[in-house]
């Protein structure tokens, strides 16, 4: 097109799907920070690009799993002090976590829903995300 001299036109669709693809074997590992790296080689140039329909997707895709690596992120830093579980037949499981007997539904600080309670971890949803502490 006539564009192709008037300034940098930002990643292509192939530089995108490998970025993706990139935070997603980092995400399988668990590597946020390193997926966090790999969205940094494109994060300035995706307002830019965010315009074009055939890179469109890829922009949203990427923004979303960054958010998602940097909550995850986040969830990692919070200290949870998990001191057992009571899982009965017939009654609400409980786990003791920072001090606080705490049931499915119950919030723990102001971010943190108790999702689920298992014999080997507890399920929490932060900022909107499904998170998961083994103990």
């Amino acid at each position: 097109g006539l564009n192709q001299t008037s300034g940098p036109s930002g990643p292509s669709v192939e530089k995108l799907r490998e970025v993706l693809e990139a935070m997603n074997r980092h995400f399988d590992l668990e590597e946020y920070e390193l997926a966090l790296d790999a969205y940094r080689v494109v994060s300035e140039q995706l307002d830019f690009i965010e315009a074009d329909p055939l890179r469109k997707p890829f922009v949203e895709k990427l923004r979303h799993k960054a958010q998602v690596a940097r909550i995850v992120r986040e969830f990692e830093q919070i200290d949870l002090a998990v001191h057992g579980v009571a899982i009965m037949e017939g009654a609400p499981a409980a786990a003791l976590i920072n001090g606080q007997s705490l049931e499915v539904g119950d919030m723990l600080g102001n971010e943190l829903l108790i999702n689920e309670i298992r014999t080997n971890e507890i399920e929490f949803i932060y900022r909107g995300v499904v998170l998961a502490r083994r103990f």
